[in-house]
């Protein structure tokens, strides 16, 4: 279930072109929609919680010109199915290469989609060539009473089926980044992250989430063996920043990367920053 096509100049005549297999990939029982495109060693990336694969849109393509770039929605967002048993997200990554014939991977996780991928680097470290995570949290770590704030408004809207209420906390607190003003960030960048944001929480009373890996991360982290980067925005939230300080200080050998002037979804936020820096770290290994 796979097709290709072109694409890159739909926006600028001045992008490089380059070809995008689709297709569905059957892991753990369930579909998930996949894209890739180049050649060369995979770089799989991991949205966050009700967001969607195209959330990487720049990085899928500026990384696409020397790496095999895999990107993927995660069940039960998205194009992916979601299934009606219990799952753990780790397995259905693991799923995924086995269906796509990768051995190894540089795995790249957002939001809880780092989270995702610190669970893959501890299930499955075969699996994992590299670890980048970008605004990752950490389950286990206290919550600050700001956030906990934001999320009972934007649960609050959830629970009355207040899709728009949703939407504008949601943007709020991870695109614009608390406290932070609307004008900072590209109208289109706005328009975009709420076309793909609402996309899932339109989906949201269907979700589950999945299981989680036991013993718990949090206090394992000093097993992870791949090279790892933790990168962060400035202007996302104080427990982000803690999730990447507790990252950095027990991973061993991680790097850091602050983002200035971006907050929780630097590859919309800033991407040209944010791609140099992934591409950097990436490349780095490769020297």
């Amino acid at each position: 279930m796979m097709k290709q096509e072109t694409a890159g100049n739909e926006k600028r005549s001045d992008e490089p072109m380059f070809v995008i297999e689709k297709g569905y990939a059957v892991a753990e029982g369930t579909k998930l929609y996949y894209e890739t495109a180049g050649a060369g060693e995979t770089v799989l990336l991991i949205h966050g919680a009700f967001m969607t694969s195209a959330i990487w849109d720049s990085t899928f393509a500026a990384l696409s010109d020397r790496y095999r770039v895999v990107r993927y929605d995660w069940r039960g967002m998205g194009k992916s199915g979601m299934g009606d048993t219990p799952y753990r997200a780790y397995d259905d990554v693991r799923g995924l290469l086995d269906a796509l014939e990768i051995d190894k991977a540089h795995v790249v996780g957002l939001s809880a989609g780092g989270y995702i991928a610190v669970e893959l680097s501890l299930a499955y470290p075969q699996r994992v060539r590299s670890l980048s995570l970008v605004g990752a949290g950490l389950f286990g770590l206290p919550e600050s009473e700001r956030l906990q704030a934001d999320n009972a408004r934007f649960y609050g809207a959830a629970s009355s089926g207040d899709i728009e209420g949703m939407l504008r906390e949601w943007t709020q607190m991870w695109l614009y980044g608390p406290d932070q003003p609307k004008s900072r960030v590209k109208p289109s960048v706005i328009a975009r992250f709420e076309q793909l944001s609402l996309e899932s929480l339109s989906r949201s009373e269907s979700f589950e989430m999945p299981l989680t890996l036991v013993p718990a991360p949090i206090g394992r982290l000093a097993e992870i063996v791949a090279p790892t980067l933790v990168a962060w925005g400035s202007l996302d939230y104080q427990d982000t920043k803690e999730a990447a300080n507790m990252f950095s200080g027990t991973i061993p050998g991680a790097r850091t990367a602050e983002l200035n002037g971006s907050a929780h979804i630097p590859p919309m936020d800033d991407p040209q920053r944010f791609n140099e820096a992934l591409g950097g770290f990436l490349d780095g290994l490769r020297a």
